[in-house]
């Protein structure tokens, strides 16, 4: 009985000692670093939202929803969220790499994902080969484009891929240079 009883008392005691001490303002985050290729996006505004995001101390903070606004960004394929002794979150970007604009008025990144800019009138867009086709078959026709992509480099020509709803697929007569 009174070994017991002293047995949970001390580990009340503890619990809430230890309480105590995680909530203290040492544990706050500081710094928020931002990492990977950010050339697509203003890391200050970028930081602001991740501030806007933060809640909670080293210890409590919910990584997600940080992930989940950077991952939001167009351009981002990714977003890995950590924390780093003893008051950073680092957030590490991984960009999209675009390979075709998809139906005109978006992009089609090198693992099939389709995702929308406000503008195509960026370096990264300019010069890409142009796919069109049901958005479900994305992923299906980046597969196919690989092999063709060395082929069509090769030509110096510009590919334009479409895929009818039915899965069939038809290249049109690339444009060449001429030698």
């Amino acid at each position: 009985g009174a070994g017991l009883l002293a047995l949970i008392c001390f580990l009340v005691l503890a619990g809430l000692g230890i309480r105590h001490v995680v909530h203290q303002p040492y544990f706050d985050i500081h710094h928020i670093e931002v990492t990977g290729d950010t050339s697509f996006t203003n890391v200050g505004a970028l930081e602001k939202t991740l501030w806007e995001k933060l809640n909670g101390n080293y210890f409590f903070a919910d990584l997600d929803p940080m992930r989940a606004a950077v991952e939001e960004v167009p351009w981002v394929a990714s977003a890995k969220v950590e924390r780093l002794w003893p008051d950073t979150i680092r957030v590490e970007i991984e960009k999209r790499r675009p390979i075709a604009i998809w139906g005109g008025t978006r992009l089609i990144s090198d693992r099939g994902e389709i995702f929308a800019l406000k503008n195509l009138d960026t370096p990264e867009a300019q010069g890409l080969p142009s796919f069109s086709g049901p958005d479900a078959m994305a992923h299906e026709v980046v597969e196919m484009y690989g092999p063709l992509s060395v082929t069509v480099e090769k030509l110096g020509a510009k590919p334009f891929i479409l895929v009818s709803p039915s899965g069939m697929k038809r290249v049109k007569e690339p444009i060449t240079r001429s030698f």
